[in-house]
């Protein structure tokens, strides 16, 4: 399915001059440790208004009130754009935008030449927020795992308020995004789990009709060291992945794209390959 967001994929062609510093300088360590990434993903806030059943690492039950400083966050991102981090996607453990600081460390971000990007449960996307940070963000992806209300409750163990809430934010983001002529892409993004996968028609065409420019279907992926085994066994047929694909491939326009991670979901399903992770 086309894919016009460069989901599922890389940037690197984007940036052949650090690329070659790794080509030149990947075996000699003194020189490597002084290239800095193109990409980070910060995690502003400890705290998160739901909890999801399948929260990656459990974080949610033992979470705490805890947020980055707001001065100490700035200066960190001062110092990254003067070391050549081009993007920053705040996210993570909590709810990003629980952060009462969080317009005002966006704008900071996008002056010192940051490209600034939002993973959110949109929960806390106020117009405030977005008349104030909207135009210097690049995309916000928004997390709705579910088609309808009362699921979508049970998914993100959330009140079932919370399901209007979002949308209706989602709306008004649009609203000042179009007023505003900025060219932030706002997007939705899910979790194909047993509890959801019949409303994934429905959520596109919810999604495609409150403005978004997309919707996200991914799989969901057990982390080892997580304590939730819920959707541990969760499989899907390849006949009922291609159906669904065909299905959410008419919900398409001019305006909006369904990117369904068919491949993703292909690689998962195979497991490892390889016995021993040497990322880290």
């Amino acid at each position: 399915m086309a894919n016009d967001f460069g989901i599922d994929s890389h940037k690197l062609s984007l940036h052949p001059e650090r690329v070659s510093q790794w080509l030149k300088w990947g075996d000699n360590w003194e020189k490597a440790k002084k290239i800095y990434p193109i990409y980070v993903e910060i995690s502003p806030s400890g705290l998160c208004n739901h909890s999801c059943s399948f929260c990656g690492l459990d974080f949610t039950p033992q979470n705490k009130a805890v947020f980055l400083e707001a001065s100490i966050l700035k200066g960190c991102l001062s110092e990254m754009a003067n070391l050549g981090v081009k993007s920053v996607m705040f996210a993570g453990e909590g709810e990003p935008l629980l952060h009462k600081d969080m317009a005002e460390i966006t704008v900071h971000a996008k002056k010192t030449g940051i490209d600034t990007a939002f993973t959110t449960n949109a929960t806390c996307l106020t117009e405030k927020f977005c008349n104030k940070a909207i135009g210097s963000i690049e995309w916000i992806k928004v997390s709705i795992n579910a088609g309808t209300t009362e699921t979508y409750a049970k998914i993100h163990n959330a009140p079932k308020s919370h399901f209007e809430l979002v949308l209706r934010n989602i709306v008004s983001a649009v609203k000042i995004r179009d007023e505003q002529k900025s060219f932030c892409v706002i997007g939705v993004q899910a979790i194909l789990l047993p509890d959801n996968k019949n409303e994934m028609e429905i959520l596109a065409k919810l999604a495609r009709n409150i403005g978004c420019s997309y919707l996200v279907i991914k799989p969901y992926s057990q982390h080892p060291l997580s304590v939730t085994k819920k959707y541990k066994n969760a499989s899907f047929q390849q006949d009922e992945m291609k159906n669904l694909e065909e299905a959410l491939s008419r919900i398409n326009g001019n305006d909006f794209k369904v990117i369904f991670r068919r491949q993703t979901m292909e690689r998962i399903s195979k497991g490892r390959t390889y016995s021993k992770c040497y990322s880290t």
